[in-house]
């Protein structure tokens, strides 16, 4: 009879998590050739080791400008969402400043077209989704668990739908700029991705969880919206970069995209010019027109730019570099991704600040703080004396405090007891 009892009893169903990432098609196909944030790769690396886990499904929502089919990939399920129009307009309103909507902020020659198409189509034309409501693309699915990336109108539409479908709901935090303080003086005000500070308070204040990269973050999420917030440290897979590593190599990397606050590729530029004898490498994705063209009008005969390298070609970069140089501001941006990369390929850094201690508490480099000559004599020191440098601390480091592994476990533990 016993027997019996146990052989009726059904196992539980898994607990579904959906996750919307909006601009992460690049993140899990990356032919597609589109510019992919580190948080985009985070949340699908992990989707993909959640999904590993007996009792956890996961799904990733993505936009797509069409020819990506639904399907299961390294056990989550892809679900672009198609919507051409709806991507030219994206487009469109990229190149536009969003406090002056007249004035171009990036120029595409497919304005030529996309403009007057946009005109012509509006009447039939799907609208957004009405402020901090359930997203209509959304709303029919049910899953267990929301989670969505960065403070943002279509992060309050999902939080919004998860309100509506009394489910919970994760918001992933980006990059401290998520945390303006001034969204809570100023509800029209808009940052500088044009995103409008109501908005962006409902999904900060309504979402169930909310994560943080960093204790900095944590922070500021305490002090200006009296939330506590959970610590998900960011993390990598360290093989590829360690794979690929060569030794000494053969140039100086950047990583980043045009402008003048959050990377600031002129502060690299600068440098640059004070190690004629040096090569750099910089990968400058597209931002800021009148940005680039600065830094293409600067840039001397020991720098390449490169505007593109998908994801998956990128360790073999690393690899291939001596050292690694980020210029990017920590007082706006959350925790970069490329830091750890270049950890684990076992290549130092030289960095004008630090980003929540990790470079001081790792020893995987130098920080300089905005004094140019100091950063180009590390840089010098670093590229003269490679041997000098023993990666071995910031690697055990990133072993203990940033694997993907220690992160499934902590957010999954976060599911279990969101979805209990």
């Amino acid at each position: 009879m016993a027997d019996n009892d146990s052989s009726s009893v059904q196992a539980a169903d898994p607990i579904a998590v959906t996750f919307v990432v909006w601009q992460g098609l690049s993140a899990v196909l990356p032919q597609t050739s589109q510019n992919v944030g580190g948080l985009e790769v985070f949340a699908w690396r992990l989707a993909k080791k959640l999904a590993e886990q007996p009792d956890i499904q996961t799904q990733f929502i993505v936009r797509s400008p069409g020819g990506v089919h639904g399907q299961r990939i390294d056990g989550v399920q892809l679900s672009p969402h198609t919507d051409r129009r709806e991507y030219i307009r994206r487009n469109v309103s990229s190149c536009l400043d969003a406090h002056s909507p007249l004035r171009l902020k990036r120029i595409d020659p497919k304005l030529l077209w996309q403009i007057p198409y946009l005109a012509v189509t509006w009447p039939w034309r799907r609208r957004d989704p009405l402020p901090r409501t359930p997203d209509p693309r959304l709303i029919e699915l049910s899953p267990d668990l929301w989670v969505t990336l960065g403070a943002s109108r279509e992060s309050a539409g999902v939080v919004a739908t998860a309100r509506a479908q009394n489910k919970p709901s994760m918001l992933l935090i980006q990059s401290n700029a998520d945390l303006d303080p001034h969204y809570l003086v100023d509800p029209d005000f808009r940052n500088a991705y044009g995103e409008l500070a109501s908005d962006c308070c409902y999904a900060i204040q309504q979402a169930t969880e909310v994560v943080c990269q960093t204790d900095n973050q944590a922070g500021l999420l305490r002090e200006h919206f009296g939330r506590e917030g959970v610590i998900v440290r960011n993390s990598t897979d360290p093989l590829p970069w360690q794979q690929a590593a060569e030794h000494p190599g053969d140039y100086v990397l950047w990583i980043g995209r045009y402008d003048r606050v959050h990377k600031r590729p002129h502060l690299a530029i600068e440098i640059a010019q004070r190690c004629p004898d040096i090569p750099f490498r910089m990968i400058v994705n597209p931002s800021a027109d009148d940005v680039r063209d600065e830094i293409r009008a600067r840039c001397p005969d020991n720098v390449e730019l490169i505007d593109y390298v998908p994801f998956d070609q990128q360790p073999e970069l690393f690899g291939k570099s001596r050292l690694y140089l980020s210029t990017g501001n920590a007082d706006y941006e959350g925790f970069p991704t490329v830091l750890l990369q270049a950890v684990a390929g076992g290549k130092p850094i030289v960095s004008l600040k630090d980003f929540d201690q990790f470079i001081a508490k790792s020893e995987s480099g130098t920080v300089t703080g905005l004094a140019i000559d100091d950063a180009v004599a590390a840089i010098k020191k670093f590229w003269d004396h490679p041997d000098d440098y023993d990666g071995s601390a910031a690697y055990r480091f990133l072993n203990q405090y940033h694997t993907i592994e220690s992160t499934t476990q902590q957010v999954s533990d976060l599911v279990r007891r969101l979805t209990s």
